[in-house]
């Protein structure tokens, strides 16, 4: 009996994708149940990844690992040659810097704001009551915009 009801327990958490229930006092019916609850679970996983995926979500940390790929290889294929400054007529506070803030702001920030905009407006779509105000709205992108910062400090910190 508390063997069946573990077994329902397992059934009802989706999120259980891992269950294991060893012994010599366990029946086999009770472990192939739970195997095939698990295994049930595990393809409601790969088919919500694979409608993620065929919707084409990218997130804001998609984006960024795309941005800093580029910044990247612009660098490389730039060489060593630094800039002038940030102004005209400026010295280069630091020599080794390749790109100048105007650049990195101007195409970078922007690109930031775009993709908190655009879950912004996502989430609206749903008529979801966290964005249905202005306040809600500027309270979801700030939150966006820290969470991509978060997410690039730890990314430049590795």
């Amino acid at each position: 009996q508390p063997l069946g009801e573990f077994v329902e327990a397992v059934r009802r958490r989706p999120n259980l994708t891992a269950v294991q229930c060893a012994g010599p006092a366990v029946p086999e019916d009770v472990t192939r149940e739970l195997a095939h609850a698990v295994s049930a679970h595990l393809a409601q996983h790969e088919q919500r990844a694979r409608a993620r995926d065929e919707r084409g979500a990218r997130t804001a940390y998609d984006a960024l690992k795309d941005q800093m790929a580029e910044l990247r290889a612009n660098v490389e294929a730039n060489g060593s040659g630094g800039i002038d400054g940030l102004l005209p007529g400026e010295e280069a506070a630091n020599p080794a810097s390749r790109l100048g803030m105007r650049h990195y702001v101007g195409s970078r920030l922007f690109a930031g704001l775009g993709e908190a905009l655009f879950e912004c407006q996502r989430y609206k779509s749903k008529d979801n009551e966290a964005v249905s105000t202005w306040q809600g709205e500027c309270a979801f992108l700030a939150m966006y915009m820290r969470k991509l910062a978060e997410e690039q400090a730890a990314e430049s910190a590795m």
